[in-house]
C-alpha cells in the first residue's frame, strides 16, 4: 500500500541501501551491505570537484564473514565513489571489529574500537543494518535446522507484533527473553527452561 499523497515535491538526494545475507559452503556466513548515494542536481564539492545529477557521491561496500555464533571471523569493503580521494584509506580500520559477537551491546563496542579519525562514517553506519540483516538470516536457518523454536524472537518491548497481547506473542514464552536481549543472542541453541533461569537473574 503506497504512502498517502503529499504535495507536488522535486527529489534533490536519493539513498538506496541494499542489503544481503548468504550461507558459504563451508558454514560461514556473508552478509552484505551496500549504500549509494546520489545527488538529483549538479553540485561542487568541498574538494573542488564537480558531481553531476545521479552521480554517485557515495558508493560503498561493506562485508561481515561471520559464524553461527554470531562472530564476526572476517570483514572487508570497498568505496567504488567517495567526495574525498582519501576516504578509502578509512577501510583498515574495520580490522579491529574481527573478533566481535554481534549481541546486545555490541555497536557501542564496535565504535570505541574504531578510531575516531580514521573510520569512515558510513561505513559505520551500515554495521547496524548488516546486523539485523545476519539475524534475520541465521537464526531462522539455525531454527529450522534444529526443527524448534527454542531460538529467541524479538524482545516484546521492541516489537509492536510481539508485544502482548497478541497473536504472535502468545507463541512466545516472554519471561526468558529480557535475558536474551540484555545479554545478547546465546553461544548455542537452548531450550526456554534455560532462558527462564537465567531470566530470574535479570
Amino acid at each position: 500500500m503506497p504512502l498517502e499523497p503529499v504535495p507536488d515535491r522535486q527529489s534533490r538526494h536519493h539513498r538506496s541501501v541494499d542489503l544481503r545475507a548468504y550461507r558459504r559452503d563451508d558454514g560461514l556466513w556473508d552478509v552484505e551491505g551496500h549504500l549509494v548515494d546520489r545527488r538529483a542536481e549538479d553540485s561542487i564539492l568541498r574538494s573542488g570537484r564537480r558531481l553531476a545529477a545521479g552521480e554517485p557521491l557515495h558508493d560503498i561496500w561493506l562485508r561481515l564473514t561471520l559464524d553461527e555464533e554470531m562472530e564476526i571471523r572476517a570483514i572487508s569493503a570497498a568505496i567504488d565513489a567517495s567526495p574525498y580521494a582519501v576516504c578509502p584509506g578509512a577501510i583498515a580500520s574495520l580490522s579491529v571489529l574481527v573478533g566481535i559477537r554481534i549481541g546486545s551491546g555490541w555497536l557501542s563496542s564496535a565504535r570505541g574500537r574504531l578510531p575516531p579519525a580514521s573510520n569512515c562514517t558510513h561505513l559505520v553506519e551500515l554495521l547496524g543494518p548488516l546486523a539485523t540483516t545476519a539475524y534475520q538470516a541465521i537464526i531462522p536457518y539455525k531454527r529450522a535446522r534444529a526443527a524448534t523454536d527454542d531460538l529467541p524472537g524479538v524482545g516484546p518491548s521492541l516489537c509492536h507484533a510481539h508485544a502482548t497481547p497478541s497473536p504472535p506473542a502468545d507463541r512466545f514464552p516472554w519471561s526468558g527473553v529480557r535475558a536474551w536481549v540484555r545479554s545478547g543472542i546465546p553461544a548455542r541453541p537452548s531450550g526456554w527452561a534455560i532462558w527462564r533461569r537465567s531470566s530470574a537473574r535479570v
